[in-house]
């Protein structure tokens, strides 16, 4: 199962990414840039870049130059956070696996962050972006 069969359907989200790849684009070696914890809901985003720039991507991407694809994920209903390291690079997978009819386990792992809880099963995606990244900078 890909991470974007848990995305509440049909979204635009959903939409989106499926216009800028033609196969879902794995979670596995993402480059993992914030996590925001907030009350409300509560809720968890991870904005992370994916490892592979899309295959079909916006005419606006290409002609700017653009080489990295960022996205914002949130999860609402949070539970049973735990948050274990972040480093200045964090080079992570994301697994999601469905627990039971309603609730979603997530678990943000790499050598520098791990990252675990639990939430309602649907996903946000509430972001999907480009932007040029310079190997030589961080």
């Amino acid at each position: 199962m890909s991470w974007l069969d848990h995305l509440a359907l049909p979204g635009p989200g959903r939409r989106a990414v499926d216009e800028l790849y033609s196969t879902p684009p794995s979670l596995a070696g993402a480059d993992l840039h914030e996590v925001v914890v907030s009350r409300d809901s509560p809720s968890v985003a991870l904005r992370f870049n994916l490892a592979e720039f899309a295959d079909r991507p916006r005419q606006e991407w290409v002609a700017a130059g653009m080489n990295r694809v960022q996205v914002r994920l949130r999860f609402d209903f949070v539970e049973d956070l735990v948050i274990r390291g972040f480093g200045f690079t964090n080079d992570v997978s994301i697994d999601m696996d469905l627990v039971d009819d309603e609730k979603l386990a997530v678990h943000v792992h790499g050598p520098t962050t791990d990252i675990t809880f639990r939430c309602w099963r649907e996903p946000m995606l509430s972001k999907i972006s480009a932007y040029i990244h310079n190997p030589n900078s961080i």
